[in-house]
């Protein structure tokens, strides 16, 4: 005589089922969730090596104009140095809030020489700072231009959620100072980033040196 399953036997079965099925699925989100993260993480140390990467270049192919006299006229309003300064670098209001304007062979961009700016900035409509970037579609030949804001070269965020920018500059890699208005460019600048849920990153570059990427 043949026996079938109790009501009982079938629903211990449904519940078993019920219950494999929620650990799988559980094991599912997880994993899911894990990928994700770390997928964003790489992506972000990815974008923060570009981001170094772009600082670190711009600034090997930085562009020395050739010796001439300052003009006579006084500076346009907003504009630093004279028009044999290739590089600007002034510590900021607070620890970490350094600016750097210089010219430079190998913009983003533009093609030719051209000034960019470097900056620790508030974020629009939000929390948190941003390091942004500007480039000016032409050289200024009245001289570099300050962090002030220019409609022909709006800042735009090249990394978010940065913690420090800072910057020493040396004439012999020995002694360091905090900013730079001389007119020759510095041999040796020093940086320091910072950004959140990355590691700091410390790198030297001699400026005009050229050559390859990292």
């Amino acid at each position: 005589m043949k026996r079938g399953f109790t009501l009982f036997e079938v629903l211990l079965t449904l519940a078993l089922v019920a219950i494999l099925t929620s650990i799988l699925l559980v094991v599912v989100v997880r994993t899911a969730r894990m990928t994700r993260l770390t997928t964003q993480a790489s992506l972000r140390r990815k974008h923060w090596i570009d981001a170094t990467e772009v600082l670190r270049w711009e600034l090997r192919n930085l562009f020395v104009p050739p010796t001439g006299e300052a003009p006579t006229n006084s500076v346009a309003v907003g504009l630093v140095g004279t028009p044999d300064s290739p590089l600007w670098g002034e510590p900021g209001s607070s620890e970490g809030r350094d600016t750097l304007t210089f010219l430079t062979t190998q913009p983003r961009k533009q093609k030719g020489v051209c000034e960019v700016g470097f900056r620790v900035q508030p974020r629009t409509g939000g929390d948190g700072l941003d390091l942004g970037y500007r480039e000016f579609p032409l050289r200024n030949r009245a001289g570099l231009h300050g962090p002030l804001e220019a409609q022909e070269a709006p800042w735009s965020i090249l990394l978010d959620d940065i913690a420090h920018l800072s910057l020493d500059y040396s004439e012999d890699g020995w002694i360091w100072k905090r900013d730079w208005t001389q007119t020759a460019p510095p041999r040796r600048v020093r940086i320091h980033l910072e950004a959140k849920r990355l590691p700091a990153i410390d790198f030297q570059v001699t400026p005009g040196m050229g050559g390859g990427r990292w």
